[in-house]
């Protein structure tokens, strides 16, 4: 019964200005994101701008192939064409944070509904405020444990590169970047499907939006049975990611244009997919002078194991077998955590294919030889890919909907004195 009302009084009151307004009328900002093919991807949160477009906040891996979303009006279903996408430049860099913005088609019955009053976003969220779900089927929660802010590793293009080298001069500052920031959560945990949901703080701030889930192993637990016997356990508990908002203030700083999936982006598009499937080492962050080829000939060497295991392993003694064991599963474990960091739920292992794939599409859409790929650096090769994503940034004249405003402080706990 409690938990049935905090849900109601949450999900009543969380996205208003001031608490207040009935169920419904608070929560059509809410809509659902779907990509081709896809029952439901995730989730986004719904708003107008001072041009009187349509504009969704979302996570920017739901954001990439995103055609679609759909709210629900009156009891009736609106579905609207996603017509163009912007992700936070941080996120194909580094992959954070895992924001991004859609621009979806008119709709006169969604417009009139939405709000007119900008929503409020919380610019200083700290520790251990607490962000909460806002889905009237969904109700999760998490307090911030970890706050990542950095300065990004990115680096304006050179006016004139070498010869051959279509990468950048090192050491060169990003034009209007700002500070990354991602927050990490620890709480009750999300689902697949609910990345993009936006989380608010207890006065009903926006705090974030969600992209990820994963779970961690706390310390070991000594739990007494019922009997005499106890148990040492691992115990598994949730981390969620959120993408803060504060790089809304001024989009058109660092939001750059998603690809078309077809026309002369095509293989663009098709690169930025199979990114998402590399490695989390493979970023400016962890290898920027690291080759190509360097890279994929390291990568193999260390999951060359896994394959092995997988056609059996004729000839390794016992022992061999159970390192191999051992590191194939350590592997997949840190590829499942890294990956859902990123919004995956379910980890991926790039393969040879993937690897073969990216190389084609970037040859073909960079018009270069395959000897030229392998030659780039990883920095090159995603300054490449950032110089063509700002061609098309967030328009300067497009404002959202959104206030910003100062969180509340958290209070300390009181410490207790014995006697």
């Amino acid at each position: 019964m409690i938990k049935a009302w905090i849900i109601k009084a949450w999900t009543t009151s969380c996205l208003s200005r001031n608490g207040r307004g009935d169920q419904r009328s608070e929560l059509m900002n809410l809509c659902d994101v779907f990509q081709p093919d896809e029952d439901h991807y995730g989730k986004g949160l719904m708003l107008k701008t001072n041009t009187d477009e349509l504009y969704v906040i979302t996570a920017a891996h739901v954001a990439i192939g995103a055609t679609k979303v759909m709210t629900d009006i009156g009891n009736k279903e609106q579905e609207m064409a996603v017509e163009m996408a912007w992700m936070h430049e941080g996120y194909l860099a580094d992959g954070h944070p895992d924001l991004a913005l859609l621009r979806i088609e008119h709709n006169d019955i969604v417009r009139a509904a939405l709000r007119a009053k900008p929503l409020i976003a919380a610019d200083n969220v700290s520790l251990r405020h607490e962000l909460f779900s806002v889905d009237k089927q969904r109700f999760f929660k998490g307090e911030v444990t970890e706050i990542h802010s950095e300065v990004p590793s990115c680096v304006a293009p050179a006016a004139a590169p070498a010869a051959g080298v279509m990468g950048p001069a090192a050491g060169t500052s990003t034009a209007g970047s700002q500070p990354r920031m991602w927050l990490q959560l620890s709480g009750v945990t999300s689902m697949p499907g609910d990345s993009g949901t936006p989380m608010v703080t207890a006065e009903g701030h926006l705090g974030g939006v969600l992209h990820g889930v994963s779970p961690h192993t706390s310390k070991s637990k000594r739990h007494m049975s019922s009997t005499t016997n106890s148990l040492t356990r691992r115990a598994l508990h949730p981390l969620l990611y959120i993408a803060p908002l504060d790089s809304l203030r001024s989009p058109s700083e660092s939001f750059v244009a998603v690809p078309l999936p077809e026309g002369d982006t095509t293989h663009l598009y098709k690169a930025l997919e199979l990114l998402e499937l590399m490695p989390h080492t493979f970023s400016i962050k962890k290898n920027p002078t690291m080759t190509i080829a360097e890279y994929r000939e390291a990568y193999f060497s260390t999951a060359e194991p896994s394959s092995l295991l997988s056609e059996g392993g004729d000839g390794a003694d016992g022992a061999v077998m159970k390192a191999l064991n051992r590191l194939s599963k350590q592997i997949s474990r840190v590829s499942e955590q890294i990956n859902s960091m990123r919004g995956y739920e379910k980890g991926e292992m790039a393969t040879e294919a993937s690897f073969k794939s990216l190389r084609e599409h970037l040859m073909q859409h960079f018009n270069i030889t395959r000897a030229e790929i392998d030659s780039m650096t990883i920095m090159q090769l995603y300054m490449n890919l950032l110089k063509e994503l700002r061609k098309k940034p967030f328009p300067e004249e497009v404002k959202l909907q959104l206030n910003f405003s100062s969180a509340s402080r958290v209070i300390p706990p009181k410490l207790r004195h014995g006697g």
